[in-house]
């Protein structure tokens, strides 16, 4: 858990920590704390997400914030990033840029969906 007092290394022990809950064959239920302005939505709601959702390691992520207002603008905003980010495009192309909304979320399953049709 991150402190106000070692908030310069919020950054790192999520860098370190992220993985570790990656390795783990279950899911681990986990929770991360730090003051306000620390980067908590940025690094492990929105970025640690997109980093599983473009390489495949998990299939369903969850989003769990104190209100639906709080949320939705972050879920829009990795939505925004699979389908406009042109990096993301270019260095994982069978993801971004490729799925569409679904019921309030992203579908990153492009082949399951294309066989469908």
């Amino acid at each position: 858990m991150c402190t106000r007092r070692k908030s310069r290394n919020c950054t790192s022990f999520c860098f370190t920590r992220l993985p570790e809950i990656l390795r783990e064959p279950k899911g681990v239920p986990e929770a991360t704390g730090a003051p306000r302005g620390e980067g908590k939505s940025t690094l492990v709601t929105q970025l640690f997400t997109l980093y599983c959702i473009v390489t495949a390691q998990k299939h369903y992520c969850v989003i769990v914030m104190d209100s639906i207002d709080q949320a939705y603008p972050m879920l829009e905003a990795i939505k925004a990033e699979l389908a406009y980010n042109p990096r993301l495009m270019t260095d994982f192309p069978e993801t971004a840029g490729a799925g569409q909304g679904v019921a309030g979320g992203y579908d990153c399953d492009r082949q399951r969906h294309q066989g469908a049709e």
